[in-house]
């Protein structure tokens, strides 16, 4: 029977009119109060078909939990990230729509949502975290005693940095008047350094203070206990301390690491262009101490001691050029190959970007240039010819600028050298041109030359680089080149 033949609109008016039945004495039959048919049956005694499906009576029901669960969602999507901005689950978005229709909800998915508490904002050290989190499963690097040898060998016995900085130890090591080494004597000559009163007899005590105190085991995870990011892997230096306290002797003095963070900031602004030769001497005499003794409080610093070390090169003297190349090879021999390769990259990309200090400081610039290709080159030496495959098609521009640089042949041959590194570990010129990409028939006719003077073509029966006498020789030829490209800017 349909319902416009069983009444009139008068009839329909009162059954709206009438009110609803009262509860069952006995409670145990639920009534559905969404229905308008009740009142008319309990006149009448007829019982009505439903006209409305229960689907489309529940609609306005179904549409607001669909909005809940939509902002629930949006909500989610913002625990990864940084900063999350705060979102008002009251005042949801339009509820997702499929084909004209709102889509299936789970009551039950957005009760427990909704129970979820709220999100603390990540501090600003998270994304750094996260990124160095990435190479918790980078390979062991390759550290053959022969290529250790041909890529941080020491100029100690004739150059004019590593001169001072072994007479200096030699004659320390002499002294019987020592200062007391504390936390307050510390936080007093970060004083000096920050107010620019620092003078050599204050950086040499400082030299002291690092020399004494190493932190260089790893100390425990900076992470919370909440799971969000796993334990940090061995990044550049070791896992990272971000308040912890340090293992090893003397490691207490360093509140932490929060002194130390504190020295080296102010080192790095405290050296400059203008100051005396003698006190950039001890100032990177410091800087090296601190990245051999303190190793464990240094990790998320290294991309400002890179930026540094590409700047201080401006100074342009053999000193300078020295111990510059002395920290950076430092710095690489403690790194994790990938992230110290993504790192001087990102350093160099940028040092580019910007223009010498004066117009006279170009040749400065193209060594500093030429420092940095040089890093890349001894990162791709670190690394497994796997890992390789991958990570050089990511420097393959700033490889392709370099080789199209016309004003200074240098810098060419620097790429050359990054080059003639990849070749050495993956031993396949038509596998390497492939990775780069974009060199022309000269350049490529070039390379394998030097492919062949080096012994590096075809396939190694060397356990490691180095462990036979042709791999010994082209390592030694390569080591060579770099120590050439990291001296005096001359020829260019």
């Amino acid at each position: 029977m349909q319902f416009d033949s069983l009444i009139d609109d008068g009839e329909l008016i009162s059954a709206m009119n009438c009110p609803l039945p009262e509860e069952d004495e006995d409670g145990d039959q639920e009534m559905n109060l969404m229905s308008f048919s009740s009142a008319y049956e309990k006149m009448t005694g007829e019982q009505l078909k439903p006209v409305v499906p229960d689907s489309v009576i529940h609609d306005a029901y179904r549409a607001q939990a669909q909005q809940a669960e939509s902002a629930a969602a949006q909500l989610l999507e913002m625990v990864d990230e940084d900063m999350p901005p705060a979102i008002d689950i009251m005042q949801p978005d339009v509820a997702p729509v499929s084909n004209g229709k709102p889509e299936p909800v789970s009551a039950v998915k957005v009760a427990e949502v909704l129970k979820q508490k709220p999100v603390t904002p990540k501090p600003k050290s998270w994304a750094l975290m996260k990124e160095v989190n990435a190479f918790e499963n980078s390979p062991a690097p390759e550290r053959s005693p022969s290529l250790a040898k041909a890529l941080f060998e020491k100029n100690d016995k004739t150059g004019v940095w590593w001169r001072t900085r072994r007479r200096f130890f030699e004659v320390d090591s002499q002294r019987t008047d020592t200062e007391p080494e504390t936390s307050e004597s510390l936080r007093s000559l970060i004083t000096s350094l920050q107010n620019g009163t620092a003078d050599v007899h204050a950086l040499k005590r400082l030299i002291r203070i690092c020399a004494n105190n190493p932190c260089s085991s790893p100390p425990s995870s900076p992470l919370p206990e909440s799971g969000m990011l796993t334990p940090l892997s061995p990044s550049p230096f070791g896992k990272a301390d971000f308040g912890a306290e340090a293992d090893g002797g003397g490691g207490d003095i360093w509140d932490g690491g929060r002194l130390f963070d504190q020295l080296l900031d102010s080192l790095l602004a405290y050296l400059d262009a203008d100051k005396s030769l003698e006190i950039l001497d001890y100032g990177l005499i410091l800087l090296m101490e601190m990245v051999q003794r303190q190793n464990a409080f240094c990790t998320g610093h290294e991309r400002t001691v890179f930026s540094f070390l590409l700047d201080i090169r401006y100074v342009a003297r053999q000193n300078v050029y020295e111990a510059t190349s002395g920290v950076r090879d430092a710095l690489i021999e403690r790194s994790d190959p990938v992230f110290g390769l993504t790192t001087i990259h990102r350093n160099l990309e940028d040092f580019l970007k910007k223009p010498p200090p004066d117009s006279s400081l170009v040749d400065a610039k193209t060594s500093s240039y030429c420092f940095g290709l040089v890093a890349i080159a001894k990162f791709i030496l670190m690394l497994p010819p796997e890992v390789l495959e991958d990570q050089l098609p990511r420097i393959k521009g700033l490889l392709i600028k370099a080789l199209g640089d016309q004003t200074s042949s240098t810098v060419r041959e620097a790429a050359y050298v990054v080059i003639i590194a990849s070749q050495i570990k993956l031993r396949d010129e038509t596998q390497v041109f492939a990775l780069i990409g974009g060199l022309s028939e000269t350049q490529k006719h070039l390379l394998t030359y030097e492919f062949e003077k080096i012994k590096a073509r075809g396939p190694s029966t060397a356990a490691g680089l180095g462990d036979d006498e042709d791999s010994l020789r082209g390592l030694q030829k390569l080591a060579g080149k770099m120590r050439h490209l990291d001296a005096l800017p001359t020829n260019f």
